[in-house]
């Protein structure tokens, strides 16, 4: 495939392609083999998925939720084993509000949508006792009509960062 035909596939793709890169261990560089038929269900959930981690990153309680289904899922991922899961827009909205209440703070590591899911892979940081604590984790999103459906939370740690769950 040559690189013109690449660069115009990717062009087409628009909103669908939204692969960022941060600090990590795995760089994600683009190439043919990454490119997918992008369907407009795709083009429309990359925008939902995208309008969800934007509010997300602002902390914007109201603005998740708009970016969320009527019934949305939470799969928090503590107590270990199993986490949390917390259906409802009202369950759901209770999460964040605790989460960003104890002040942690994401960044986005990579990021990509395809079809009807999405994944992120991000770091969440607070400050503790004046030292700052963090944790790596992994979301898998259900997308639905341009919203999430679910987010579903996988960290490498046995606790989100101090953070009592469930609540």
């Amino acid at each position: 495939m040559s690189n013109e035909t690449f660069e115009n596939l990717i062009s087409k793709a628009g909103a669908a392609w939204s692969r960022v890169t941060h600090r990590s261990c795995i760089a994600a560089q683009a190439s043919s083999s990454d490119v997918q038929a992008y369907t407009d269900e795709t083009v429309a959930n990359a925008a939902g998925f995208a309008a969800f981690n934007d509010a997300f990153m602002r902390q914007d309680v109201d603005g998740i939720m708009d970016a969320m289904t009527d019934d949305p899922i939470f799969d928090a991922p503590n107590p270990m084993p199993d986490g949390t899961c917390f259906k409802g827009s009202l369950f759901v909205r209770a999460a964040w509000m605790l989460v960003f209440a104890y002040g942690v703070k994401f960044e986005i590591e990579e990021s990509f949508v395809t079809g009807d899911r999405g994944v992120l892979r991000w770091m969440a940081s607070r400050e503790v006792d004046g030292k700052t604590i963090s944790v790596r984790g992994a979301d898998v999103f259900h997308l639905k009509n341009g919203k999430v459906a679910a987010k579903l939370t996988y960290s490498k740690a046995e606790s989100f960062l101090g953070i009592p769950m469930p609540f």
